[in-house]
């Protein structure tokens, strides 16, 4: 079992950032995205036609996870990894929370067009038994509140509600302690 180092029974091929392995015949670069927890890997293959990152639960189609062992600032910057990875790159997380996300997403960002038509597609969807997943990173560069704390009305909203200066990263780390008691 593939898994990155820490004390897990069961892994025997520990990973560390930059690793490469192989799986079915897909090549995948391991990138270290801590935040969720302290030693969380993804896995990206970089197929130039079908770009694939498998993330667990750093980003989820119109959030992202929890901060467990890790700390706001590297969710932050693990979330900042991943938006320089291509933009048609399909996202398999870890959960199909994609409903919950976008109704929060939607208190932070209510005003976005883009961000109410994803709603209702994906309501759609889930109320279809149609899963939601997966994502493309372009989709959540556009109605994902966690990879858009520069848009200004995300930060005007933060700043009014919670108190904070315009800083990414309080922005972000303001948002996601909101998303933990949504």
């Amino acid at each position: 079992m593939y898994g990155p180092v820490n004390n897990i029974d069961g892994i025997n091929h520990r990973l560390n950032d930059k690793d490469k392995i192989s799986i079915i015949g897909i090549n995948f670069d391991v990138m270290s995205i801590p935040g969720h927890t302290l030693d969380h890997i993804g896995f990206y293959s970089a197929n130039a036609n079908n770009p694939i990152l498998f993330c667990g639960d750093t980003l989820f189609a119109g959030g992202c996870g929890k901060i467990f062992e890790g700390t706001y600032e590297q969710m932050f910057h693990a979330l900042k990894k991943i938006t320089k990875l291509p933009t048609n790159t399909n996202i398999y997380c870890g959960h199909e929370y994609t409903l919950s996300n976008l109704k929060f997403a939607l208190e932070a960002d209510d005003t976005n067009k883009e961000l109410i038509e994803e709603f209702k597609k994906v309501e759609n969807k889930i109320n279809s038994n149609i899963p939601s997943l997966p994502t493309t990173l372009d989709k959540e560069l556009k109605v994902n509140p966690f990879l858009r704390c520069d848009n200004i009305n995300i930060q005007n909203k933060i700043i009014e509600k919670f108190k904070v200066s315009n800083n990414e990263l309080e922005v972000f780390t303001a948002l996601r302690k909101w998303k933990d008691n949504f």
